[in-house]
């Protein structure tokens, strides 16, 4: 079973994501380059996401311009971590652990250190670094 697309909105975009699991805890799971909904057709994810629902209430969503939600002009990670906040709200949950893949992982740590009241726990898999000039 896959479970149902909701969106939460934020400044008019619309950022889609599902929740999963009943577990005491909960997790905001920010995947890489992929639709909420093709995480639960892949084997190997599946299995992976069913371990978390197991557990744990789990929180799959697609920042703007990813997956399923919106794709609006001008996408700032401080707009994405206002993805991150509609979220959560709209899921109706306190805290939550994030956990960010790839490109997502900056828009949890700025989530994190922003909202530290919100959040339990911050974990990364492969964040991108980000390089400027001096």
């Amino acid at each position: 079973m896959i479970p149902d697309v909701q969106y939460a909105r934020t400044g008019g975009v619309a950022i889609a994501y599902q929740v999963a699991g009943d577990g005491p805890d909960t997790i905001l799971y920010s995947p890489h380059l992929c639709t909420v909904e093709a995480l639960w057709r892949a084997p190997h994810t599946r299995r992976f996401l069913d371990l978390l629902t197991a557990q744990t209430r789990l929180i799959v969503f697609n920042p703007r311009g990813m997956g399923l939600s919106d794709r609006p002009r001008g996408v700032t990670l401080e707009s994405r971590m206002d993805d991150i906040n509609a979220v959560i709200d709209a899921a109706e949950v306190d805290r939550v652990t994030l956990f960010g893949v790839a490109e997502s992982g900056n828009a949890c740590a700025l989530y994190a250190s922003t909202y530290p009241e919100r959040c339990d726990s911050l974990c990364l898999f492969t964040p991108y670094a980000t390089v400027s000039d001096p």
